[in-house]
């Protein structure tokens, strides 16, 4: 096999153009994560046209877009191998000592496209990229076979990181496949499958054909069997011909002899039963027409006793009227009796005087319940405003003075807008001073004469002022404009002057020593200056936003005052209104004993009035009960006759139906007989003499029998589950002929079966002396290998038997033994993972170990060293370093330093850094 002396990249990721030498057996690529470590391998990987690249990698990653053209070319020996005169690639006649391998990926229409070169020397690049005609990735294959390296071979010579020991994961059935693949017999291992195959074939070709032998001598028993009951399946057709065109026919012709006389006493019967209805409905019709003279007497009887009971009836209403009447009346005068008995002794004016005094103190009450009720509304609209933000409503001049001012355009402000009390304590003080000019109107200089032309109109009781230029005026220390933030330094000079001159202080004595010096107030508004002492103090606080608070908060006080001044009210009212009623119930009692002086004499004719009604009430009703139940009588008499009535016409309308249904009974028994008639007719003419006579008729089977007898026939003939078909004995004749014919074939099958399988004893013989030759090759290699790494092999070699199926099974089972212990499988879990490395490269090495006299190829092993402790790097590299073949492995910047000892070349590969335009080129240096 060859090996790697140079590898060159050309556009392969972030190299633009890279060459790495590799001419040495033990080649180390170092570099840190990201350097491209990875990058290179699977660039070798591509070269030897691998299916697949490193896990979760694509060759499209590899390639920039704006590239039009890719190079991975390398550089390989060509040894002339001794005893054989031949070299890797002589098949492609190449006889120098080295040889070019290429790999050109063009981008064509956005689309990768590969072919492979194998060209004699050193093939410049320019070459490569020139070359019109490459080859495709399985005519490439083929040469790499042909130079020693197969597909299967190929799949572990380049391992992926933690993928160094996978040769012990295999079975040893798989590791014997390996090897034969490998260093068997090409030539006789591919006779051995093809025997196999042949022979299998020529079995199942055996197998079929005897099938078939004997499918056609089954389907020759069954035709026999269906000619045989063919004659079966016809006699059942002719006896339903017989049925259908003689006997039944006949049969019929016997059953309608029979039907026309019972039609004939049918007809009979019916036309009576119609001639009895008849006369029983006429009978019915009579007693209707009596019957109904007769209600129409009592509905006229009955209609009469109904009127006079309704003039009976508004005799008796008139009565009950005028005795209602007269108990009402007295009802009212016993009442009255009463009042008077019961009425105390009293001033009647007095007591009027006191329902006056009553009913004004009750209204003064109502007038200071709803005037309360009234301002607590108010004043919870006001604090609900508060709480939400909403400033201190305003006095209603002010609102309107300010709304005029917009609609004439004119931006304003009020005084009490552009002061804010910074100390609460103070606020009372502060507003007091002010008084109304908080109120004060704020207008620029060139709207002053306008607005005080509105405030004239309006009558407007606060000055009108125009801004000031921000003239800044001294603050006097404990003066209420100490106490004060001006929200707009241009508010009149005024303003500022008297809030500067009047000073704060906490008594009236402190204002009384200090009103000699100039105007003092105190925290309630109490105002002392050199005239003398007056309270000048404002309950409504406006300015700032402490206004609000205090303004909020006095409102909740007024709240709970008005609860003492409603319940007050409410009290007031309610005894009030008790005082009234009282006296007017003393009123009207004392009222009543006069009422009754006068009416006491009407009391004895209302009584001799009221016995007599009651009298004239009693005749009416009894009265109006005799009606009553003669009116009844009458009523029961009338239902009576309707019942009656009612029968006789549902008996008559049953009967009528019942007569319309014997007639057409009668109509249908006639029509019945037409048909019966003429069908006897007809079948007259197909009934032969012999079978027209009685007893003739008596013998045969009735026509529903016949017909049965034909449809069990018709359904026997669908369900027959043999022969139907006339020309099955001409199929008979066919069918011996085809079995003939199976027979002969068969015998020729079991010639060509003989041949088989000496062809296969012969082919198995050979591949069983290859197969052998072949074990001892590679167990030979695995002994030598193995006294260079320090470990004892034991080759436990298949028994080869002249069995497929043992030979199918056999396996190749390697144990190995470490620092002298006994050795075990080599894929027992007891093994370390340097030791599993170790073995793994022992076994791999020995797939192409030729003695020491030759090469054993090359290697690609992705970080190998990873996870072995010191002592087995140095193990793993003093055996990579004894063996013949090339290796060439990837190992991080941060593993032990342990690792670069096997390397005879060391390459140090360097990331991209952001500013530069491609990776930097490797550096290298050898041992």
């Amino acid at each position: 096999m060859f090996s790697f002396l140079r590898l060159e990249l050309m556009n392969w990721d972030l190299w633009d153009h890279v060459t790495f030498p590799m001419d040495e057996q033990v080649v180390v690529v170092s570099g840190p994560n990201g350097s491209g470590k990875t990058t290179l391998l699977d660039a070798i990987r591509v070269l030897l046209g691998t299916k697949a690249l490193s896990t979760s990698r694509k060759m499209s990653g590899y390639l920039r877009p704006e590239v039009k053209v890719a190079v991975i070319k390398a550089l390989v020996s060509n040894p002339l191998r001794r005893g054989h005169g031949r070299r890797p690639f002589t098949r492609k006649g190449i006889f120098e000592d080295t040889a070019t391998l290429a790999c050109v990926i063009e981008n064509r229409s956005g689309t990768w496209h590969r072919r492979y070169h194998i060209l004699p020397g050193d093939a410049p690049m320019s070459q490569l990229q020139d070359e019109a005609r490459g080859m495709g990735p399985d005519e490439y294959s083929a040469e790499l076979t042909a130079a020693g390296l197969p597909r299967t071979l190929l799949k572990v010579l380049a391992l992926e990181q933690g993928e160094t020991h996978a040769m012990v994961r295999r079975t040893p059935v798989q590791l014997l496949e390996y090897v034969l693949e490998m260093q068997g017999d090409k030539a006789v291992l591919d006779a051995y499958e093809v025997a196999r195959q042949n022979y299998a074939l020529s079995r199942q070709e055996h197998e079929a054909q005897e099938l078939k032998a004997r499918e056609a001598e089954r389907a020759l028993e069954l035709t026999a069997r269906d000619a045989q009951s063919y004659q079966e399946f016809q006699a059942l057709s002719d006896e339903i011909t017989d049925i259908e065109l003689r006997r039944l026919p006949a049969a019929r012709w016997h059953e309608l002899q029979k039907q026309l006389r019972q039609l004939d006493d049918e007809s009979r019967r019916a036309q009576e039963a119609v001639s009895r209805f008849e006369d029983e409905n006429a009978d019915r019709i009579a007693k209707v027409d009596r019957f109904e003279r007769d209600i129409q007497r009592l509905q006229g009887a009955v209609e009469t006793k109904k009127g006079e009971r309704r003039g009976r009836l508004e005799d008796k209403e008139s009565v009950d009227g005028r005795s209602k009447e007269v108990r009402i009346e007295l009802k009212r005068l016993e009442a009255l009796k009463q009042r008077a008995e019961a009425a105390p002794e009293g001033d009647v004016e007095a007591l009027e005087g006191v329902v006056r005094a009553a009913m004004l103190a009750e209204a003064d009450a109502e007038r200071r319940l709803s005037d309360a009720r009234e301002e607590r509304k108010k004043l919870e609209t006001e604090v609900q405003g508060l709480g939400r933000g909403e400033k201190v409503r305003l006095p209603r001049f002010v609102v309107e003075m300010k709304e005029s001012l917009r609609s004439a355009g004119i931006v304003s402000a009020l005084v009490l807008e552009t002061i804010e009390v910074a100390q609460p304590k103070w606020q009372k003080a502060v507003e007091s001073v002010l008084g109304r000019d908080r109120f004060t109107v704020l207008v620029e200089a060139k709207d002053a004469l306008e607005a005080r032309k509105l405030a004239a109109k309006q009558r407007y009781p606060a000055y009108v002022a125009a801004l000031e230029g921000a003239i800044q005026v001294s603050v006097p220390p404990k003066s209420a404009l100490s106490a004060v933030k001006l929200l707009d330094a241009r508010i009149p000079g005024w303003v500022k002057d008297r809030l500067a001159e009047t000073r704060l202080v906490d008594s009236v004595k402190e204002g009384y020593d200090l009103s000699k010096e100039g105007p003092t107030i105190d925290a309630d508004g109490y105002r002392q200056d050199a005239r003398g002492g007056v309270y000048v103090g404002v309950e409504d606080l406006y300015c700032g936003a402490a206004a609000g608070e205090a303004t909020k908060r006095r409102h909740l006080e007024r709240l709970t005052a008005l609860d003492a001044v409603e319940t007050a009210a409410e009290d007031a009212r309610r005894a009030a209104a008790l005082r009234a009623a009282t006296a007017r119930q003393q009123i009207e009692a004392i009222s009543a004993r006069a009422l009754w002086a006068e009416r006491e004499h009407e009391l004895p004719a209302l009584l001799e009035q009221d016995k007599l009604l009651s009298e004239e009430k009693r005749l009416k009703s009894q009265a109006i009960m005799d009606v009553l139940a003669e009116t009844e009588s009458l009523t029961k008499e009338l239902a009576s006759r309707e019942s009656e009535l009612s029968r006789l016409k549902l008996d008559g309308a049953v009967g009528e139906e019942e007569r319309r249904r014997r007639a057409i009974r009668a109509h249908e028994v006639a029509a019945r007989r037409s048909a019966v008639a003429r069908e006897t007719e007809e079948l007259g003419a197909s009934v032969g003499p012999e079978l027209r006579s009685e007893a003739a008729g008596e013998l045969l089977e009735s026509p529903a029998e016949l017909r049965g007898r034909v449809n069990a026939l018709k359904q026997q003939m669908e369900q027959y589950d043999g022969c139907k078909d006339p020309g099955v004995l001409m199929v008979l004749g066919r069918q011996r002929a085809h079995h003939e014919e199976q027979l002969s074939l068969l015998t020729k099958r079991e010639s060509e079966l003989h041949s088989g399988e000496e062809e296969l004893r012969r082919a198995r013989a050979s591949y069983i002396r290859v197969a052998d030759a072949t074990i001892s090759r590679y167990a030979r290699a695995l002994k030598e290998l193995s006294g260079r790494a320090g470990m004892e092999v034991d080759v436990r070699r298949p028994k080869l038997t002249d069995d497929d199926d043992a030979l199918k099974e056999a396996g190749l089972d390697v144990r190995l033994g470490f620092d002298g212990k006994r050795p075990i499988p080599i894929s027992d879990p007891k093994l370390s993972g340097g030791q599993k490395v170790l073995a793994s490269l022992l076994l791999l090495v020995a797939l192409t170990y030729e003695g020491d006299q030759e090469g054993g190829g090359f290697f690609i092993l992705d970080e190998p060293f990873a996870h072995l402790s010191v002592e087995r790097i140095d193990h793993v590299a003093r055996f990579i370093g004894q063996t013949r073949s090339q290796f060439l492995l990837t190992t991080p910047t941060t593993h032990n330093f342990a690792v670069f000892n096997a390397a005879k070349l060391l390459l140090t590969l360097r990331k991209k850094k952001p500013e530069m335009a491609a990776a930097p080129p490797p550096l290298y240096v050898r041992a």
